[in-house]
This record gives structure tokens, sequence and C-alpha cells, in this order.
């Protein structure tokens, strides 16, 4: 059955679809939606470099009014970035609490 006929489907797209393919979805979303702030985390990991950046180049021509925050490990992408903030060095907020306080408990 083509993918187009599953469409309204109930299905587990995240077993139907690869990695790549669900976040291909997702910046396809994402362009549909036009939303004015996006928070991206890890959305190209699954993708080679040149499909990443290709990506994020279109979400920049397209939304050009909106603002995008992009968390990843792909050190290329700082290229595509307006502003990059390293956190290499820093530990979670976490780990910086005594179990006493909050609702962190030990394992």
């Amino acid at each position: 059955m083509p993918l187009a006929d599953q469409l309204e489907q109930d299905i587990d797209w995240a077993q139907q679809l690869s990695g790549g393919e669900q976040q291909r979805l997702l910046f396809a979303r994402l362009l549909l939606n036009q939303p004015k702030l996006l928070l991206l985390d890890e959305t190209t990991s699954a993708l080679d470099e040149s499909s990443a950046r290709a990506l994020l180049r279109q979400l920049k021509q397209h939304l050009p009014d909106s603002a995008i925050v992009l968390v990843s490990h792909q050190t290329f992408l700082r290229e595509e970035a307006e502003r990059v903030i390293d956190l290499t060095g820093y530990a979670p907020a976490a780990e910086h609490l005594p179990l006493s306080e909050g609702t962190l408990h030990a394992s």
C-alpha cells in the first residue's frame, strides 16, 4: 500500500520511518506551521552533514521572522548559527544541588 494511502491510519510512525525520515518530516511540519519560536534539540542528528545544513538553511530562508534555538553535538552546524553558546565543561544544574533539596533522589 502506498504511503499516501496510510496517512489517515493510526500507525506508530516511529516504527515505520527511519530517524532521518522522521527528522525531515519535522522540518516539513515546521515550514507548514511557521512557528515564531523553534526549540530544536538534536533535530538533525540522524542526517548527514549536507542534509542537515540544507534543512537549517531552508528554515532560516522560509521563516526569517522566527527565532531558532538549536541544540546539537554536530559541530559543523556552528557555521549556520548567528550566535553560538558552547556549554562544554558545564555540569548539569542538578549535580550542584544537595540531595536534601528539591525533588532529586539518589538511585
